[in-house]
């Protein structure tokens, strides 16, 4: 190659990437499509039912296979009156791309922007009575009413558009604010033997909260002396201020963290009721008046706001996702200042559960549900109380627009005990048996979106590459000898149930492309009964990204079934590898157990 074409080599190459990659992009993309095409067996293109109106925004078209999916939709839900889809982007006329994938009904996400897009199709003699505005319309279909099931949304692509056509944030609906003044907050925070962070959060309070009566409880069970009396000193100067009052309940008793914050709702005289940690930090005026707004709305369950890790914009809380492996933070650990897919991370939206540590509802709702499950006494407690919400009709919001610090893991450190692990399994399974209905599933996550555990970032599936359907059979297994136990061979168990695995197993400091991994299960009760799962390794964009100073660490997930469901009893966890080319061979095994 001459000097010349070297260098126009190497100019042309960073731009001959660029288009690589969105020919990738596209082929995965119409892969994606044409399967979610052939999802419900072979549709014919057909007309739209006389019983039924098309009613569109901006320029677009039909896709194939829409017309058939809403008549069989609406003939099979006569309750339903309005129907809404996803869509895309006709791409220079000819290629589909630039999906936008919607959450089921959404009151506040359609309140804070029209979120329902191009198309939406509405019963013929609905539509006649209630006319074309779509908020008239919404409004009509009870869709502000606790517990609709008029509105519903198809999770395919139904609109091509022309062009990327959204509509302007907020300009379609007028917002009314309720007289806070004729409410009082109680804010509950559960606190032992951390007088300065609890110091920090209750001074955060006055200064930001303006127009809203609140009174404060503080819920300690078994702080030191000194800490006691620290704690009772604050108190007292602070029932001396403008409040409704300051009140400390103080009982030594082993941690129980929904048992604390129902002791302090039993006490509460307000109508709202906002439980908050002692590790948060409330930094601008007005917060807690915007979700109180939110929580008087005669659907809202639980209100929650984005909490930031302290001193920058890196985001620890926009709500609650509950993907396959259960309840997860999105956005986590990511800058707030990225843009994110359909800028998840600003603005109002429904989510399936906000986090306690910054929760707020009525008083009548946290009662209709019962309160905090107390048999979950450290972890999923908050998710449980969204979720019995979300079963009684209520939906639970995030305000991305409220930010406070979270100074997390101050309270309680990180769960890597055994017996912490056992609890926070039994506590998993616990919630799973109170909300089956939910297992898996969250309607205000777009099935069409990724549902990577690590991946905290929101985008189309079929960026992600297509994972492959994998059954194992646990295979007795020897290690052998020469086999080098190792902390450089890196293993996480993600989901670990009698039927299915997922995790990913990568060897630090290595090529990844060189080795043959499986995972290790040891029974506990009977250590000479060791099991061997080979897998088919899945590809994950989230390591890639995690570990960008890891050598090919991408193709080192595994999900998998089980051909017969693994037997019930007590496992140790662990990996072993073995270098194709050196023969070396590797083992590492966790510190907990798992119990099946």
């Amino acid at each position: 190659m001459s000097l010349k074409q070297t260098i126009r080599h190497y100019r042309e190459e960073p731009l001959n990437q660029k288009y690589r990659k969105q020919r990738e992009n596209q082929r995965s993309y119409d892969r994606w499509l044409e399967e979610v095409n052939r999802a419900s067996g072979e549709l014919k293109r057909e007309d739209l039912s006389p019983d039924l109106i098309l009613l569109t925004e901006g320029e677009g078209e039909l896709a194939r296979t829409a017309a058939a999916r809403i008549n069989a939709y609406m003939a099979q839900h006569p309750e339903t009156l309005l129907l809404y889809g996803d869509e895309d982007e006709n791409v220079f006329g000819k290629e589909y791309g630039n999906p936008w994938l919607k959450p089921d009904w959404s009151p506040d996400t359609f309140l804070d922007h029209d979120y329902l897009g191009s198309l939406l199709v509405a019963r013929r003699d609905f539509y006649e009575q209630a006319g074309n505005d779509r908020l008239n319309l919404l409004t009509l279909a009870g869709g502000f009413v606790p517990g609709c099931h008029t509105i519903a949304h198809l999770p395919y692509i139904l609109f091509h558009r022309k062009n990327d056509w959204k509509p302007l944030a907020k300009e379609h609906c007028p917002v009314v604010m309720p007289d806070l003044s004729a409410h009082l907050v109680s804010i509950i925070i559960p606190s032992k033997d951390h007088y300065e962070i609890l110091s920090r959060c209750l001074d955060s309070l006055a200064p930001t909260i303006r127009e809203i009566p609140y009174e404060i409880l503080v819920v300690d069970n078994g702080s030191t002396p000194e800490t006691k009396e620290k704690i009772e000193a604050k108190i007292s100067v602070l029932s001396s201020s403008n409040l409704r009052g300051a009140r400390y309940f103080y009982e030594p008793k082993p941690f129980n963290f929904s048992n604390m914050c129902n002791t302090g709702a039993a006490h509460a005289q307000g109508d709202l009721l906002l439980f908050l940690n002692d590790d948060t930090e409330a930094i601008e005026t007005g917060w807690l008046e915007t979700m109180a707004a939110k929580a008087l709305s005669d659907w809202a369950g639980a209100v929650g706001a984005k909490l930031f890790y302290p001193d920058g914009d890196r985001i620890q809380h926009a709500g609650i996702t509950n993907i396959r492996v259960g309840p997860v933070h999105k956005l986590q650990y990511l800058s707030d200042s990225g843009e994110y897919y359909d800028d998840r991370n600003h603005g109002v939206r429904n989510m399936l559960a906000v986090t306690g540590a910054c929760l707020l509802l009525r008083r009548d709702r946290f009662e209709e549900v019962g309160g905090f499950e107390e048999s979950l006494r450290v972890a999923f407690n908050d998710v449980d109380l969204c979720y019995s919400l979300y079963d009684h009709g209520y939906h639970n919001i995030n305000c991305n627009d409220v930010t406070l610090y979270h100074h997390e893991s101050l309270s309680r450190g990180k769960e890597e005990s055994q017996e912490e692990q056992h609890r926070l399994m039994r506590e998993r399974n616990l919630l799973s048996a109170r909300h089956p209905s939910l297992e898996g599933k969250d309607p205000y996550y777009n099935p069409g979106l990724n549902w990577k555990l690590l991946d905290t970032s929101i985008r189309p599936s079929h960026e992600e590459g297509v994972e492959i359907e994998d059954v194992r059979q646990p295979e007795a297994f020897t290690i052998p000898s020469g086999t080098r136990q190792d902390p450089c061979l890196k293993c996480t168990f993600e989901l670990v149930t009698a039927g299915q695995m997922q995790g990913w197993i990568a060897v630090l400091g290595s090529n990844n492309a060189c080795f043959e991994s499986a995972v290790l299960l040891q029974s506990v009760a009977e250590p000479d009964k060791l099991y061997k799962i080979d897998f088919t390794k899945q590809y994950r964009i989230d390591l890639e990204r995690n570990m960008p100073d890891q050598e090919n660490v991408a193709l080192c997930g595994f999900a998998f079934q089980f051909a017969q469901k693994l037997p019930a009893g007590e496992y140790c966890l662990g990996a072993y590898s073995r270098d194709k080319l050196s023969r070396l061979k590797l083992v590492n095994w966790k510190t907990a157990t798992v119990i099946v």
